[in-house]
């Protein structure tokens, strides 16, 4: 099952939904129903999001990705 998670805290005001699928983590704009960005393949369903930062792991490692733009701003990996 897949959990997304909204957020509605960016600077243009707009509801994004985050979700993570086999497929890749999504960020898909909760109005339109448009993309934004897609990253990756391999991610637990349930991202959690703050302060501009989307939370997800994988397998074996936890990314923070930047809500904006879809970038990775660091990684976990366990041992």
């Amino acid at each position: 099952m897949y959990t997304p998670t909204v957020d509605c805290t960016g600077p243009d005001g707009a509801c994004v939904v985050y979700v993570g699928s086999s497929t890749g983590l999504h960020a898909i704009n909760a109005d339109t129903g448009v993309g934004k960005w897609k990253i990756w393949n391999g991610f637990t369903p349930s991202p959690t999001v703050a302060d501009g930062v989307v939370y997800i792991g994988s397998p074996f490692i936890v990314y923070a990705i930047d809500t904006s733009d879809g970038s990775e701003i660091w990684s976990f990996t366990q041992e």
